[in-house]
């Protein structure tokens, strides 16, 4: 009862908060935590009549930060038979894909964060390796692309008399080329076509 309030502040209703360790040298917080249901359907056949196992192990899962304290679950890994495909399998949670060291809330954050800002900080500033922020980084930039663009479309559609420009641009020193198609009265980039052959537009 004395972690209610945490696990309304940590907004993941599938688990609750069984104890706290507060670390001061590193900054961190970690969260024990445990699945609020006791067995999960099994994936394969949906039968309820499941019988745990245990715990195979703890995944340490970065999760949003608490006030100013870097946050980490120890998530259990519960083993689990199906009484009826007498199949095995460990808990799946909705908040963490499986093999992942990233809760989905601190992934989205990390999308966020990138815009911006270089990856150099937000590695630092997140605390997480170069190459995971390099990652999240550019899966950020992929996301906002295709929103931008389909902003422009919806907005060259709805433009009265739109005028459209076409320029090819080469790539590689001129071994392949590109063409662009801009939206010209609202000085906007429409698409990205591969070549610039008649067939390739």
């Amino acid at each position: 009862m004395q972690f209610h309030y945490i696990n309304k502040l940590i907004q993941l209703p599938e688990i609750n908060v069984k104890n706290v360790f507060f670390d001061d040298k590193t900054g961190i917080v970690y969260l024990s935590v445990e699945p609020i249901q006791y067995v999960q359907p099994c994936p394969y056949c949906g039968s309820h009549d499941v019988h745990r196992d245990g715990v195979l192990y703890h995944r340490h899962v970065h999760h949003l930060p608490l006030a100013n304290w870097r946050t980490i679950l120890w998530v259990p890994a519960v083993n689990m038979e199906c009484q009826q495909c007498s199949a095995h399998f460990v808990w799946q949670y909705d908040f963490v894909p499986p093999k992942k060291r990233y809760t989905k809330a601190f992934q989205y954050q990390l999308m966020k964060q990138g815009q911006g800002v270089t990856v150099q900080s937000m590695s630092a500033s997140q605390c997480v390796p170069y190459s995971t922020a390099e990652r999240y980084f550019k899966n950020g930039l992929q996301a906002e692309r295709k929103h931008t663009q389909m902003t422009c479309i919806q907005d060259a559609i709805q433009r009265h008399q739109l005028v459209l420009g076409i320029d090819d641009f080469a790539v590689r020193k001129g071994h392949t080329y590109n063409t662009g198609i801009h939206d010209l009265k609202g000085g906007n980039m429409l698409d990205i076509i591969s070549g610039r052959k008649q067939e390739d537009l």
